[in-house]
């Protein structure tokens, strides 16, 4: 097994082999499942004192894709307001080692000008491209005022569940 000190360096996550996603229900018990194919993330990664690790990550939100343009369009325009919020964006404050596999990252989650504190578990495995990471966090979005009017308040369940499956990949 690869320990944590092994994997000190700078890395971004392979846009190719990294799914930023999310999931929301429909109060009829369907689910809606989304990504972004447009971000960008750096980290650094200080394996023998994670603490002094950072991340950041930002999502490009007109990326967003459901596999309905119809939904899309409704979705950046009344619930992520794209026209004045470009952009999700995730900042590190803490990063510590949770388990040898584990690291639980406390950080600032940003989205429609409103920021919260979050905190959650990134699992990673080495692979010979770099860590193989996935994290996955649910969340009130009305905590972020995302949503459109009354209607989508009983609609659309509050709890969204944000989804990450990366590689990360060394920067030069």
């Amino acid at each position: 097994m690869t320990t944590l000190s092994a994997l000190t360096g700078a890395y971004t996550l392979d846009p190719a082999r990294t799914r930023i996603g999310f999931t929301a229900r429909h109060t009829m018990a369907s689910r809606v499942h989304g990504h972004f194919t447009s971000f960008d993330a750096h980290a650094y990664l200080d394996g023998e004192t994670p603490t002094n690790s950072t991340i950041d990550l930002t999502i490009h939100t007109h990326s967003l894709h459901t596999h309905n343009p119809q939904r899309d369009q409704h979705l950046l325009t009344h619930f992520l307001g794209l026209a004045d919020h470009p952009t999700i964006t995730l900042t590190a404050t803490e990063v510590r080692q949770r388990t040898p596999t584990s690291l639980t990252l406390t950080a600032n989650l940003t989205i429609r000008a409103t920021t919260r504190p979050i905190t959650l578990d990134l699992h990673y495995r080495p692979t010979d491209d770099g860590p193989h990471v996935k994290a996955a966090l649910t969340i009130n979005r009305h905590d972020w005022h995302v949503n459109w009017n009354a209607a989508t308040t009983l609609l659309v369940r509050p709890n969204v569940t944000l989804e990450l499956d990366a590689i990360a990949t060394r920067r030069p």
